[in-house]
């Protein structure tokens, strides 16, 4: 992880750069609605985050899966482009890869995101 790369900012804890991973109750048994309302709840905490693309059908650990590409100020000033992949579990649940980067280094940063999602193996079944 870069230098300064996570910490405390204007009293909260943020990160500039990075990955996270995480398991969300599903909204529903539609993966596009379940990732809107995964990406809204997104958007309570982080008002400025905004769609940068449409929607886009991708393989997530060999499953089917949504990438989606936002804009957000970083509490650190300038823009961040983050990218919001989902999937379902068996349960029903909705698996969430959040990536996290400076607008102006997201080329930098796109082959390592590129390769933690292919490296992907959710065991769950």
């Amino acid at each position: 992880m870069p230098q300064n790369a996570y910490g405390d900012a204007n009293g909260q804890t943020v990160f500039t750069h990075g990955v996270e991973m995480g398991v969300a109750r599903a909204a529903s048994r539609d993966l596009e609605q379940s990732t809107n309302a995964l990406i809204d709840a997104l958007a309570q905490g982080n008002p400025d985050l905004q769609p940068a693309s449409r929607p886009r059908s991708v393989s997530l650990a060999n499953r089917q899966g949504i990438a989606t590409a936002l804009s957000n100020r970083s509490a650190t000033g300038g823009q961040e482009q983050v990218g919001v992949y989902t999937t379902f579990l068996s349960d029903g649940s909705l698996f969430y890869l959040l990536t996290i980067v400076p607008r102006e280094e997201a080329n930098e940063y796109a082959p390592a995101f590129q390769r933690v999602a292919q490296s992907l193996r959710l065991n769950d079944r």
